[in-house]
């Protein structure tokens, strides 16, 4: 069954719109957008100032999941356009929302010098992003109950099929059919094809391709660290792990290498530290892999790609080389400029606090930071830690970057979880 259907070119919500400078239109096309007749969005990243298109982007991500998960289904850049996926006959509402997000949106826009009308393109989906969550809970429990975990590799909800996509260890045709047949072909895919389970035992024993969260030690400058996603750089295609910045020497060369069991785990590439800019550094020469470690020590949360946009009050998980994992810690501040000792500071740093345990420790510095996907062993990536500490009558602080911001400074791809 095709996942995706479309209706007929018909602009809408022009003048309910204008007041807050979008034009939605809905496309028709058999595999994909069709060519319309509306006129080219006034901004694309090239003529608008750095940033200005994913602002928009996150914008409405963040009026969708957070205030209409049954309804929104997921956005994506295409073209200049913002494309939004939207289950059949939620247009009207998406449109009330967005209507009545007219701070959120004019916040994104005016503050990157977005001045002029965008628009939007909906595409209708057979699933929502709170229907396929729920599906994947579902899933989880019945790996929970009947002990699967062995014969199946992951599960989650899946944006290109549309559906919950599961992978088995060793495929298996007549296995994949009773899956299928008990969950219901509308809701559920498994794929073509094997998938061996990772087999590393801990963090401290990692080996190319390294995952996400293994503490690490730069030769150089002696500083204990950790490493955090994988990426594709955009121009050559070569595969990179992302550390922190202020753990290096500052030129390129230095070796890095797990601090637990001394695997070589590459050499810095590039440095990018600069007081009010970035706190990053990117390493070469080996390989990575699109997973970070969780609490068993067991690398089991597959990255699904970036988080969506978030707000005071998510919970974010920190996987720091030498504080291990800490679940679920509510952000308190979203996308500021930080100042720490040493004179230098960092921007698009986003701030979480604990009250009772110690969120970041030394050596975490460079570790991913998550959300975790309800059910299976999936997240999103959130960003990568900075610093923190305690602050009396506050709780545990921890600061990290931004995943949007990171890998529009690499000019890089995130590495996702095998599919």
């Amino acid at each position: 069954m095709n996942a995706i259907v479309w209706r007929r070119p018909v602009v809408v919500f022009a003048s309910t719109l204008v007041a807050i400078g979008l034009c939605l239109t809905f496309s028709s096309a058999a595999n994909g957008f069709a060519k319309t007749s509306v006129r080219q969005s006034p901004w694309t990243a090239d003529t608008a100032r750095p940033g200005s298109a994913q602002a928009l982007l996150d914008a409405v991500n963040a009026v969708g999941v957070l205030r209409d998960p049954l309804a929104y289904a997921g956005a994506s850049r295409c073209g200049s356009s913002i494309c939004v996926e939207l289950v059949r006959g939620s247009a009207r509402r998406f449109e009330r929302l967005l209507t009545g997000s007219q701070d959120v949106i004019r916040q994104a826009t005016l503050r990157y010098g977005v001045h002029s009308a965008g628009w939007l393109r909906i595409q209708y989906v057979e699933h929502s992003y709170g229907a396929l969550q729920r599906e994947t809970a579902l899933v989880d429990r019945w790996v929970t109950a009947r002990r699967l975990s062995r014969l199946i590799n992951s599960w989650g909800p899946d944006a290109k099929t549309d559906r919950v996509y599961l992978q088995l260890v060793q495929y298996n045709g007549r296995e994949a059919r009773l899956i299928v047949n008990k969950f219901g072909s509308q809701w559920i895919v498994v794929a073509r094809g094997s998938y061996p389970l990772p087999e590393r035992s801990s963090r401290t024993e990692d080996n190319a391709p390294f995952s996400g969260g293994d503490p690490v030690v730069f030769d150089l400058s002696e500083q204990l660290c950790s490493s955090g996603f994988g990426y594709f750089g955009n121009n050559t295609g070569d595969q990179f792990g992302l550390s922190a910045g202020h753990c290096a020497l500052g030129s390129s060369g230095e070796l890095i290498y797990n601090n637990g069991n001394n695997a070589p785990m590459g050499q810095v590439s590039t440095v990018y530290y600069t007081s009010g800019g970035y706190d990053l550094v990117s390493i070469k020469g080996t390989t990575w892999i699109g997973y970070v470690w969780n609490g068993s020590g067991q690398a089991a949360y597959g990255i699904l790609g970036q988080v969506q946009p978030l707000m005071v009050g998510d919970g974010v998980t920190f996987d720091g080389g030498f504080s291990q994992i800490t679940f679920d810690v509510p952000v308190n501040k979203v996308n500021y400029c930080q100042s720490y000792t040493g004179g230098w500071s960092t921007c698009h740093v986003t701030q979480a606090t604990s009250n009772s345990t110690d969120v970041c420790a030394g050596g975490d510095s460079g570790g991913p930071v998550i959300t975790r996907v309800s059910g299976g062993y999936y997240a999103f990536a959130a960003g990568t830690i900075v610093g923190g500490g305690y602050v009396k009558n506050k709780g545990y602080q921890c600061e990290f970057q931004m995943i949007n911001y990171i890998m529009t400074e690499v000019n890089g791809t995130l590495m996702t979880a095998p599919s």
